[in-house]
């Protein structure tokens, strides 16, 4: 009897174990319907107990063994960006394959101890932008790095610094630096942007800087000052940059802790604005958004496409068909989400409230970030990259009728995706993956 109960016990054990590996490892897709079910049982103050006091040290443990063998292959292959990995994959639909390649970056990665909310992760952040035949990446940290496009079909990307004074040029003013949150490339006067986060004597607040390209030094000098500063860092900062109507470009703005300025239009935050890349004036192009992660603008179409978190569920990807008029998304008075208490202070529809309703609503939340759209001659999408969910949402989409015909998703286990970059001429997606960190590079 003694016998069959070590087998029953055993027996149990392995089936516990191998329920609970993915979520231990961190490695479980947290958009699967069965998780979200049993997450929503479980009262928060108890899934905070958990994570806190047990979760943490385990996957903190498995992370140590798991990227000792990446940081130890990372450091010994220097800039050359070797490929980690090639595979096909299918999507959650199974509609379609995509070839995925992965390759080193010679960034740091997000420490997951430290949690996604640390300042010091704020400098583990990256970017990507593609200038012609080549992608220029920049680290949280403000290092930039360049590689020939068409690299990645080999099997190294052949990665280059590029020399900056990003930091220095920050820092003798007496700022600290504690980040970036976005890089574009202007194609019409040939420079680079670089949104940063600084703290001086005054707060911490959003700065852009802006260098001419050049792949063998960047000197930057500040472009645009958002002279508003909020007490302590908030990862609700927006910060993306995105090319607009003739001399000028767009650039978002979080809320930071500051919810209700959303609506105060004696405030920059939660807006989007239009600066001048001559004067550095700008002007208000909508307001209502709470911490815009993605930023796109369609020219021919003139529509302005941008993502946002919303707080607990009612992520957003918004849609400005009418940018030359002010327009309203609602934060902090409508929002599909909750607040993590639980409790709902939000009105649900926005339109009722004369606000201009999401074109597509994420709740749960997916921890939206960076979004990109393509075009054939039959089909158009968006593209809708995720940090929470480590997925690439794709949305076919009709902007005639303004529907989504069609959802899928590419999942990525135990990722956690910042940045996504369209590239039309080779029909590719250069992605940011956080937690390697890595390039990945999908074949649509």
């Amino acid at each position: 009897m003694k016998k069959n109960g070590y087998i029953i016990s055993f027996i149990i054990f392995v089936i516990v174990l191998i329920i609970s590996w993915p979520l231990l490892t961190n490695q479980y897709d947290k958009q699967n319907r069965f998780y979200l079910f049993v997450k929503e049982l479980v009262p928060q103050n108890i899934k905070e107990h958990i994570k806190r006091n047990y979760l943490s040290e385990l996957r903190s443990k498995y992370y140590e063994i798991r990227n000792n063998r990446l940081i130890e292959k990372k450091k010994s292959q220097g800039y050359q960006g070797l490929l980690i990995s090639e595979k096909y994959q299918k999507s959650e639909n199974l509609k379609n394959k995509y070839l995925i390649k992965e390759f080193f970056l010679p960034f740091e990665r997000l420490d997951v101890n430290l949690g996604w909310k640390a300042t010091e992760n704020s400098k583990r952040a990256h970017y990507i932008e593609i200038i012609d035949d080549n992608i220029i990446a920049l680290s949280g940290l403000g290092e930039t790095i360049i590689f020939e496009k068409a690299n990645f079909k080999k099997d190294k990307l052949n990665q280059k610094i590029i020399q900056n004074n990003l930091v220095d040029l920050i820092e003798s003013s007496n700022n600290k630096f504690l980040g970036v949150r976005d890089l574009y490339y202007d194609k019409l006067d040939k420079n680079i942007y670089i949104t940063t986060i600084i703290k001086n004597s005054k707060g911490t607040t959003l700065n852009i800087f802006r260098a001419k390209y050049n792949q063998k030094k960047l000197n930057f000098e500040l472009f645009f000052n958002l002279n508003e500063y909020f007490k302590s860092y908030s990862v609700q900062t927006g910060g993306r940059i995105e090319k607009y109507d003739g001399e000028k470009i767009l650039f978002s703005i979080g809320t930071f802790t500051e919810q209700k300025k959303a609506q105060d239009l004696k405030s920059l935050y939660g807006k989007i604005l239009s600066i001048h890349k001559k004067t550095g004036n700008h002007e208000l192009v909508s307001l209502g958004h709470r911490n815009p992660q993605g930023l796109f603008y369609l020219p021919k179409k003139k529509i302005i496409f941008n993502s946002e978190h919303g707080p607990k569920g009612g992520d957003e990807i918004n849609m400005n068909k009418v940018p030359n008029k002010i327009q309203n998304f609602g934060w902090n008075i409508s929002s599909y989400g909750i607040e993590y208490d639980g409790t709902d202070p939000y009105k649900k529809s926005h339109l009722d409230f004369g606000f201009v309703e999401p074109f597509k609503n994420f709740t749960p939340s997916i921890g939206i970030s960076e979004i990109a759209y393509s075009h054939n001659k039959q089909k158009e999408f968006l593209y809708a990259s995720s940090l929470r969910a480590g997925s690439i949402y794709v949305l076919e989409i009709d902007l005639k009728s303004e529907k989504i015909l069609s959802e899928d998703r590419i999942f990525f286990k135990n990722q956690r995706i910042r940045d996504l970059k369209y590239d039309e001429e080779n029909n590719l997606l250069f992605a940011i993956f956080e937690l390697t960190p890595s390039i990945a590079v999908i074949k649509l």
